[in-house]
């Protein structure tokens, strides 16, 4: 026998994921859900369905176009101040 059936027969219990369902659905929803990045918008959306942009290596999430494109020109422009201080 190998090594992999062994795990699989002695370790691993179907059972388990029945009774750990809760938590696995608790742990999608932290890892997946992220608010707009648009600074007057407080809408919490999944990045899965979320506009994904970059901007200066920051992973910004947005709910529309309209969030997008304030968003990015609010994060640029909070950047370009930051700099010159």
């Amino acid at each position: 026998m190998t090594i992999y059936y062994e795990i699989i027969r002695n370790r691993y219990l179907p059972e388990h994921r029945l009774h750990m369902n809760e938590v696995f659905g608790e742990l999608l929803y932290v890892t997946n859900m992220v608010f707009c990045n648009n600074e007057n918008c407080e809408l919490e959306i999944d990045k899965r369905n979320a506009i994904y942009k970059q901007i200066v290596c920051i992973d910004c999430y947005f709910c529309s176009d309209n969030c997008q494109s304030y968003g990015s020109w609010s994060i640029r422009y909070d950047l370009r101040k930051r700099k010159n201080i």
